[in-house]
């Protein structure tokens, strides 16, 4: 018998020896028969039990049954898995069809709101949107208090303007066509339909306060809600793949009669789904406010 120069031929044949099915010839002739190969193997297994150890006897027991085979592969394959998803894989994915329902079925929203425009010093200030789908009352927060609160009601289609810095208000009646802007400007669920009726991209896995989402971007003109001549834009949509409710909207316009004109928007800090009291819309005068 040829003495073999490496390891490569016992792990071939217990690899043979494990993955058939056929009858063996019984051990007890073979070793009769192949007495220098029994010694080999005897002497290598003592020589190398620290190295082998009970794992690697504990395979050759599991791998000898079909059943087990079967178990164990199915075994490796949710490690797998399991190892994929931790490293940023997953098969969730955001059902776009959906998200509009989500949004539109939902009561109440509260947001907030960050605005910039080239035109006018940048500031720290930012709003706070309470909306449901007739009525809206918005925040302007500034150095730590509230400097304008804007309540509108689109059923009454009437305006309420409560400068606090000022101690003014101011009330007015709408038309409609105002008030479809003013419910444009104030309601996430616009910001939604609009981008989605728009010509859109989809945008890769990206995490957003901690929270794992995808997103929408259009550069549509047709999406701008500006009143002046548009030569860019881009707006984003970014959804929890796990609520699918939106998480951030985002939009930037360069135009105007310079074409250098700068303004968009942040939205983030959503709550979804909130039932919200009545009384959050109903305009707050306090007596010294003087009527303009």
């Amino acid at each position: 018998m040829k003495t073999p120069e490496n390891d490569k031929w016992l792990d071939d044949a217990l690899t043979d020896a494990i993955g058939s099915e056929e009858m063996r010839t019984d051990f007890r002739h073979w070793k009769k028969r192949h007495p220098q190969a029994v010694q080999m193997l005897t002497s290598r297994a003592e020589s190398k039990s620290s190295t082998i150890g009970r794992p690697y006897i504990v395979r050759i027991k599991i791998m000898q049954n079909p059943v087990a085979r079967l178990a164990a592969a199915a075994a490796v394959i949710v490690v797998v898995l399991i190892g994929v998803s931790r490293l940023g894989g997953s098969a969730t994915s955001v059902a776009w069809g959906e998200v509009a329902k989500k949004v539109e079925s939902s009561p109440g929203i509260i947001l907030r709101c960050r605005e910039f425009n080239s035109n006018e010093p940048d500031g720290a200030g930012y709003l706070t949107i309470y909306n449901c789908p007739t009525r809206s009352r918005v925040d302007r927060h500034e150095e730590g208090r509230i400097t304008l609160s804007i309540y509108q009601d689109l059923d009454a289609l009437t305006v309420v303007y409560v400068a606090h810095d000022r101690k003014a208000y101011l009330r007015e009646t709408m038309s409609d066509k105002t008030a479809q802007e003013h419910r444009d400007w104030t309601d996430p669920r616009y910001f939604v339909r609009r981008l989605q009726s728009c010509k859109y991209r989809k945008l890769g896995p990206r995490t957003v306060e901690g929270v794992r989402c995808e997103g929408l971007e259009t550069t549509d003109p047709a999406f701008s809600p500006a009143n002046f001549p548009v030569v860019s834009l881009v707006a984003q949509i970014w959804v929890s793949v796990e609520t699918g409710y939106p998480v951030l909207m985002e939009i930037e316009a360069v135009g105007g009669d310079d074409g250098k004109l700068r303004i968009g928007s942040v939205c983030d800090q959503f709550e979804w789904d909130v039932e919200l009291d009545t009384s959050e819309f109903e305009p707050k005068i306090p007596p010294d406010y003087e009527q303009m």
